[in-house]
């Protein structure tokens, strides 16, 4: 293919890539997927599958007919949905599309195992699209089977801030958005799986106690800022109170113990951290073994944690971590290099399966088009062509100031042209400045921020942007950092969430 001339270059004489398969040209209909003249309800799974795996679009009808179908069948489930296993218990998936499909081959078919998605469908994954309108697809044909939970990315706010907004304005329109975010109010906030498992996007919250008061919660709406709603899909566990500043604890001393159990959350800009007594004091009230959750992005896709649950009557450690956390998204962001992972429960014992991130068709950050995204560099190469032509003079004519500055027809012809090299220097100058965005955007994968993101922001939360973009994403941390303080801009506009 080439020879390896330096430790960092390869040069070639052939495409590495010889050769890739143009996306599916034609738009899924109705008639496509619902084709089961016995029972026109049932959706063709495999046919949408090939479709969407080959980067087919799907008719405007297709996705509302879809949407509307679900939305029947969440309206009538609980807000705590009560599971049995066998079940396959997946965390965030986050638009990544083809992962979705290995997720569902390590986790068998739907008639074999019931599973439970745990929220955050969609955003960042540039495949988001066809993530929840197959997770929909396949509800729809078991329903019984296949349990979505929220998340907190199954909201307008976060949608308008991330991809997923964009994405659909790009692959359908605007209605198309609105009714997703209407079937997302419409997802049960919590599961219990066998009454030992309390599985939830993000936590516990200190407005509730009992599992069965969340059945009094009204969870058709946005997710507000605060509450019961915010905290399930928002709040993280902490490892260790004092870890956390003085200063945020202090701030809850005017509730009674409330500090041991509960601090502010300063990583995401909202809700709650829990402690390992909030989780105990939760289980041991709701005389369950487990807490199971996602919204963290896990190294190795899964972590347990050291706390285990002690029987009140034999005082004797019931042997099992109080609390799992889960993530299914392999290569979050196409960054952090990570593992996913899912858990597979049946016959009272774990199964967990790691895997590593699927290929993926390639998408420029921000659903940019290849020609809009490459202006920038040909102008700048242009530029500096021009600017070299007009540099290019001789050793005679460099020596000779009377030539330069004493001839009234060279002044006459020379200003102009230097004016307008002036004028095309600074158009270059500032070129490079979107060309150098171009560059590190790449870098930052699918953490790569949006206008709306960027324009929201302060001028110190900006500055701090564009140092993590320009240094680039180098480690696990550094991703971590910049989608924390991501979250903490987006949380911080009071303004956007008081208007959604």
């Amino acid at each position: 293919m080439g020879v390896k001339v330096s430790k960092n270059k390869k040069f070639t004489h052939q495409r590495i890539i010889k050769y890739v398969p143009p996306p599916i040209r034609s738009v899924l209909q109705i008639s496509d997927v619902f084709d089961n003249l016995l029972d026109p309800d049932i959706p063709n799974l495999v046919k949408l599958k090939t479709h969407l795996e080959g980067e087919g679009r799907m008719g405007h009808d297709l996705v509302i007919k879809i949407i509307s179908m679900i939305d029947k069948i969440l309206l009538k489930e609980p807000n705590v949905l009560k599971i049995e296993s066998p079940v396959t218990i997946v965390g965030d998936v986050h638009g990544q599309f083809y992962d979705l499909l290995t997720i569902l081959s390590l986790g068998g078919h739907p008639d074999q195992s019931n599973y439970l998605f745990m929220g955050d469908f969609v955003d960042r994954g540039v495949f988001s699209f066809e993530c929840v309108c197959y997770l929909y697809a396949i509800k729809v044909r078991y329903p019984h089977k296949i349990y979505l939970l929220r998340g907190n990315h199954e909201s307008r706010h976060l949608t308008k801030f991330f991809t997923f907004r964009d994405e659909c304005l790009l692959k359908a329109n605007e209605e198309i958005y609105q009714k997703f975010m209407n079937s997302f109010d419409y997802l049960p906030i919590a599961a219990v799986v066998d009454s030992k498992f309390f599985c939830v996007h993000g936590g516990l919250s200190p407005s509730f106690s009992l599992v069965s008061e969340l059945e009094k919660e009204d969870r058709f709406k946005e997710i507000p800022k605060y509450g019961v709603l915010c905290d399930l899909t928002w709040s993280d566990p902490i490892d260790n109170s004092e870890l956390i500043d003085k200063e945020e604890k202090s701030s809850l001393e005017s509730v009674s113990g409330l500090e041991n159990f509960f601090l502010h959350n300063s990583i995401r800009g909202c809700s709650f951290f829990y402690t390992k007594n909030a989780i105990e004091r939760f289980l041991k009230e709701n005389n369950l073994i487990s807490v199971i959750r996602a919204h963290q992005v896990q190294r190795e896709g899964i972590s347990l944690s050291s706390c285990f649950l002690v029987d009140p009557v034999t005082s004797q450690s019931i042997g099992f971590p109080s609390l799992i956390n889960i993530f299914s998204a392999p290569n979050y962001c196409d960054v952090y290099k990570n593992k996913g992972a899912i858990i597979k429960y049946s016959d009272d014992k774990f199964s967990i399966k790691m895997f590593n991130a699927a290929e993926h068709p390639f998408v420029l950050p921000n659903f940019q088009n290849a020609f809009t995204w490459s202006l920038p560099f040909i102008f700048e190469k242009f530029s500096d062509l021009v600017l070299a032509i007009f540099n290019q003079i001789s050793d005679e004519e460099a020596d000779d100031k009377e030539f330069f500055f004493n001839s009234t027809e060279n002044k006459r012809i020379r200003f102009p042209i230097l004016a307008k090299l002036k004028k095309l220097s600074e158009c270059r100058e500032n070129v490079k400045k979107s060309t150098n965005l171009n560059r590190s955007e790449l870098r930052l994968g699918s953490l790569t921020p949006n206008k709306m993101l960027r324009r929201k922001s302060s001028d110190a939360e900006r500055e701090l942007l564009s140092d993590l973009e320009n240094k680039g994403v180098q480690s696990f941390e550094d991703a971590d950092n910049l989608e924390s303080l991501q979250y903490k801009i987006v949380n911080s506009d009071d303004e956007i969430k008081e208007n959604i």
